[in-house]
């Protein structure tokens, strides 16, 4: 007898279906869309918008059942802003049972005419590792906030300063994108996976798209190894 390993990964934002072939234990990495960034100050040359909170990981080690559907969401980034506050992230989640598995996504930050504060990072629930993505830097005079980074399977997500972006400890999520410095400026988008958007500076300044978020499923199975004899 022998072992191979299994993975399969999922990109697409949205609702899915996963059904296995074999009952056996999956392991199931969730990353939580990251927020977007805020628009710089319609009111004040040079003030920043705050970046997007970091997408939050969740990891469980769960059995399915072969050829039973189960129900998953890859989350999608929130939108950084032109004309006000990001967007918000949304989660990614795996349901089984009754129980649904959420890696959370981050919030957007606020624009520069209002609080410029930045967006939360997410947090995630009912995973064996829940580890919470950084919150978005604070837009202050002449800067914005960089995008928080996703928190990964090794450690929560880095905050985002200003103008700089939040760190991502690995594995699967991705720093967040720097905030700007200057006037009518834009931010940065968060990185691959879940990293928050950097905030726009000024009146014209956008705010940056967060990143979506991922899905990995991994599993073992078992084969046979057949000796022939000469």
């Amino acid at each position: 007898m022998g072992f191979t390993s299994e993975t399969e990964d999922f990109t697409t934002t949205g609702s899915g279906i996963f059904t296995p072939t074999l009952t056996t234990s999956y392991t199931i990495t969730l990353i939580g869309g990251g927020g977007g960034g805020g628009q710089g100050s319609t009111a004040t040359n040079g003030v920043g918008g705050g970046g997007g909170g970091g997408g939050a990981c969740c990891v469980k080690t769960v059995e399915l059942t072969a050829d039973t559907p189960y129900t998953y969401s890859v989350g999608i980034g929130g939108l950084g802003s032109s004309t006000g506050d990001g967007g918000n992230g949304t989660d990614s989640t795996f349901i089984v049972d009754e129980t649904t598995y959420s890696a959370g996504g981050g919030s957007g930050g606020i624009d520069g005419t209002g609080t410029q504060v930045g967006g939360a990072g997410g947090t995630s629930t009912n995973g064996d590792t829940n580890n919470s993505g950084g919150t978005g830097g604070d837009g202050i005079a002449g800067s914005s906030g960089g995008g928080g980074g996703a928190a990964g399977t090794l450690g929560v997500g880095g905050d985002g300063g200003a103008p700089t972006a939040g760190t991502a400890p690995g594995l699967y999520g991705g720093a967040g994108g720097a905030g700007a410095t200057g006037n009518n400026q834009n931010g940065i988008s968060g990185n691959e996976y879940g990293g928050g958007g950097g905030g726009g500076t000024g009146k014209t300044g956008d705010g940056a798209n967060g990143y979506d978020g991922y899905m990995l499923i991994e599993w073992t199975e078992l084969y046979k190894v057949y000796i022939t004899h000469q």
